[in-house]
């Protein structure tokens, strides 16, 4: 029995076999359904959780440089798996919906820490209520598109229906 033919990459309206372009893969005509990322994203989350949890209660009670080290490479690596599948279905759309700029926000913050090392403990501590609550709001404003104005999900075109007003 031959396998079927993978999904498009740049969504229902690309023909089979052809050819993505850069701008396809970026900019799909729909969000893509990637199979595997809901085990992978669970996953790694866990394991975020983790290494995000002992890093911050390293900083708080004064554990070693060299303790901590392992577990910000754990939780940048899982951080940017998190990303990974979320840009492969939405394109780069992800960083125009909330969902994708509460991601931006928090790294924000984080990189704050290099500005304000002695306020490490609570820039963490804040940018983990930010994850936290932004993780867990309704679908309905985590799939909100500031780039369409509405909000987007799986089965609506992700294509712009008409360009936006100048100076607004």
């Amino acid at each position: 029995m031959p396998r079927p033919a993978p999904a498009s990459p740049c969504g229902a309206a690309c023909p089979a076999r052809h050819a993505v372009t850069l701008r396809e893969w970026c900019f799909p005509e729909r969000a893509r359904r990637v199979p595997w990322a809901r085990a992978v994203s669970l996953g790694l989350r866990a394991v975020h959780l983790v290494a995000v949890g002992l890093l911050l209660g390293g900083h708080a009670y004064g554990a070693a440089p060299d303790a901590l080290f392992p577990w910000l490479v754990v939780a940048v690596a899982t951080g940017a798996g998190l990303m990974v599948p979320e840009v492969l279905g939405w394109g780069l759309y992800w960083f125009a919906m909330a969902k994708g700029a509460s991601v931006l926000v928090k790294l924000s913050l984080l990189l704050a820490i290099l500005l304000a090392w002695d306020a490490r403990v609570p820039i963490l501590v804040a940018a983990l209520l930010w994850a936290s609550v932004t993780a867990h709001m309704p679908a309905r404003l985590r799939n909100y598109s500031f780039l369409h104005r509405r909000i987007v999900d799986a089965s609506t075109s992700l294509r712009r229906e008409r360009p936006l007003p100048v100076g607004g």
